[in-house]
């Protein structure tokens, strides 16, 4: 039986070679990296193995459930089983020895849906690099663990449905299919929050890893961290829905957000279409700013982009430049 796991990743450099390994070493027959990193990111993604398949989705906005509906598609007769997951997230197995074993015993089923558990930064601020990313983070996170979400294994060569991250949505509404979590237990084909744990397996999902990881992957990648906001808790409400907050991660924070401000290049675009928006959105330091309402659905990344009128824009950025 083969299996196929799929991901996108985008400035997820330093982690990959372990991800990788680590599923493979779960009897996973190839991972598929959907690279969804900047254009101007000239970095490439090096694999540790023939069986890790890297495809070029660069420049793409809102690439990941693009991403899972081409995999699965393109790639559907090679494969018996599909995962996604992200590249914090670790499959954990407790009660068998690898998927195999598990799909042998669940593989009555069309979608068997696993449940994440977050895990916290250690109160480390700065990690040392050489230990392994799931080795270094082992403690549950108490501050936002009062629920579950699903990631899930689909079986190949289905039908009438669209892959979300969490549930997968029916666009054949008298298509049936029959979803399990790893005890075996029938659940709701649209459910993806879950307040049961299963020990059993689970994925081990590596949140926001340390204050200096998040401001190097997320914060200056745009997450959820704005560039218009001024203060470290709208800033950063992210990182401490996980993580203590600490006078030395407080400090961390307001440095971080000082020099970004004073580096910040902030364009007002008069009349953008998708591709300058794009282009004036795309670094660390990037912001286009416009009034016109039907780019909202950019705002997924909202540091990147911001929606408001050129009044309030010139009075928030008096240093912009407008973009005619």
């Amino acid at each position: 039986m083969r299996f196929c796991i799929c991901a996108i990743m985008k400035n997820n450099f330093e982690y990959i070679k372990e991800w990788c390994e680590h599923y493979l070493s779960l009897g996973v027959s190839k991972i598929i990296i959907y690279d969804n990193n900047d254009i101007s990111d000239k970095r490439k993604i090096k694999v540790p193995s023939s069986d890790v398949i890297v495809i070029d989705w660069r420049g793409i906005y809102s690439g990941q459930l693009p991403a899972y509906e081409d995999c699965y598609k393109k790639y559907s007769n090679e494969f018996d089983w599909f995962g996604f997951f992200d590249s914090d997230e670790y499959l954990i197995i407790n009660k068998w020895n690898n998927v195999q074993e598990m799909i042998s015993e669940l593989g009555f089923a069309d979608i068997i849906a696993i449940n994440w558990v977050n895990y916290d930064d250690m109160g480390v601020i700065k990690r040392n690099m050489r230990i392994p990313v799931n080795k270094f983070f082992t403690r549950v996170a108490k501050y936002w663990n009062d629920f579950y979400h699903y990631k899930q294994f689909i079986k190949s060569g289905l039908e009438g449905f669209e892959i979300h991250q969490h549930n997968i949505l029916l666009t054949n509404p008298t298509r049936l299919f029959k979803r399990v979590n790893v005890k075996g237990e029938s659940i709701g084909i649209d459910d993806y929050i879950t307040k049961k744990h299963c020990n059993e397996c689970f994925i081990k999902h590596v949140l926001t890893k340390t204050l200096s990881e998040y401001i190097n992957e997320k914060a200056f990648n745009g997450k959820p961290t704005g560039r218009n906001d001024r203060s470290e808790e709208e800033s950063f409400g992210y990182f401490f829905d996980v993580n203590e907050k600490t006078p030395e991660k407080i400090k961390m924070v307001k440095d971080y957000i000082n020099y970004r401000n004073k580096h910040l290049n902030v364009h007002f675009l008069m009349n953008p279409s998708y591709a300058l928006l794009k282009r004036y959105s795309d670094g660390k330091f990037d912001i286009a700013i416009t009034s016109n309402d039907k780019y909202k659905t950019f705002l997924n990344r909202p540091s990147r982009i911001l929606i408001m009128s050129i009044q309030d824009a010139s009075q928030k950025y008096p240093n912009m430049k407008i973009v005619n």
